[in-house]
């Protein structure tokens, strides 16, 4: 059977740093909480009152006057803690707008969202989560408004781009294989997905369960393809450990609790320049993607402010920040590949990329695939 985690602690608003250094998370967000974002970006305004950020006009003089009056925008996020931290440290840091940010994993967070909309109550401006399929839900049910943010036409692939721009990919991020380097040398440890099922491993296997969002949905949609249904059912006889969190995957990897796991990339590289003994290993047999996604709320109650976000997101400089600060790969080609622990890595054309969200069973299997997987599995989110 598998082992469960505690589930994490929701991440209140205005303290995603201070929350998080709290016991051994720290580790994960020390690089995220810093006075300052690592990543240097030049900042002006032009004659006209346009914001400019590294030459790229980031909004006109209007949109950033009325952005300013405002001040800053509330945000709900179902993004890794650590990353989203840094993400939004940079930006306060370029734009010297505020966020008020609340985290929630992404099936609460989708839930919290769409009970919060019937009730007539929203207190979102941005929202941002994984899953393509929940986003149309947003769609459909009146939550999102409509917001097509400059720079789309930097976007490589054109198919992850909502006609309607009722949402929009802003990260793309990787799955991997983590394990914990005080333990594991680096010519021991797991190198493929099916390395995995080593019996070495058995008890010291760590994972998010497929219902935590898009993410791990499409890690797992990309290994039943792959591999076949028994990839999840050698698996699980592999008695792993479960969490609702890829936050909470990296801690216990640090903790020494598991050994290997499924990561998040730029979790383990915040961890890493934490001091955290923990390191990352790009899959041989496939490197599955996801999105994160991002969509201004119909009520937006500070709506310039986060069109001047979404903007500076889509920007060389917002992408820049995407692969060097927080790991993940940019959605544009003349941004650099990311940066683990100071260490580039290698561009998407060089890696065997896979991009679940984009076939037609990561809509029509979802719900029927999740339950099989937690029968095959044992195990039920609390």
């Amino acid at each position: 059977m598998p082992r469960r985690a505690i589930p994490p602690v929701r991440q209140s608003r205005r303290g995603v740093c201070s929350a998080l250094l709290a016991g051994l998370l720290a580790v994960l967000v020390t690089a995220a909480c810093g006075a300052d974002s690592g990543t240097t970006a030049e900042v002006e305004e032009d004659a006209s009152g346009a914001l400019i950020i590294d030459s790229e006009e980031i909004a006109d003089g209007e949109l950033w006057a009325a952005a300013q009056d405002q001040g800053g925008f509330t945000m709900y996020t179902g993004q890794s803690e650590p990353q989203e931290a840094a993400l939004v440290e940079a930006f306060q840091d370029q734009t010297g707008l505020s966020v008020d940010l609340t985290h929630i994993p992404t099936g609460r967070l989708f839930e919290r969202i769409q009970s919060e909309h019937a009730a007539g109550v929203s207190q979102a401006d941005v929202i941002r989560h994984t899953d393509r399929t929940l986003w149309r839900s947003h769609a459909d049910e009146g939550v999102l408004q409509p917001y097509c943010p400059l720079f789309l036409d930097e976007v490589v692939n054109q198919e992850l781009l909502e006609e309607n721009c009722m949402f929009t990919p802003t990260i793309q991020s990787i799955y991997a294989i983590g394990y914990n380097s005080a333990l594991i040398q680096p010519d021991d440890a797991p190198q493929s997905w099916t390395d995995l099922l080593d019996p070495r491993w058995e008890d010291s296997v760590g994972l998010t369960h497929i219902g935590v969002g898009g993410s791990a949905w499409g890690r797992d949609l990309f290994l039943r393809d792959t591999h076949g249904v028994e990839y999840w059912e050698n698996l699980a006889d592999q008695s792993p450990y479960i969490a609702g969190s890829g936050s909470v995957i990296t801690q216990e990897l640090a903790r020494g609790e598991i050994e290997v796991g499924m990561v998040l990339p730029g979790t383990q590289a915040l961890a890493q320049e934490g001091g955290a003994p923990v390191a990352t290993v790009v899959p041989s047999d496939g490197v599955p993607s996801y999105i994160e996604w991002a969509g201004i709320a119909a009520g937006a109650e500070n709506l310039e402010a986060a069109q001047v976000f979404m903007n500076w997101t889509m920007s060389l400089a917002g992408q820049t920040v995407v692969t060097e600060e927080i790991g993940s790969y940019s959605l544009r080609a003349d941004a650099p590949p990311p940066t683990w622990n100071g260490e580039e890595q290698p561009p998407i054309e060089e890696l065997d990329f896979v991009f679940p969200e984009t076939t037609e069973a990561y809509v029509t299997d979802r719900d029927a695939a999740q339950a099989e997987w937690f029968t095959i599995f044992g195990y039920q989110p609390s």
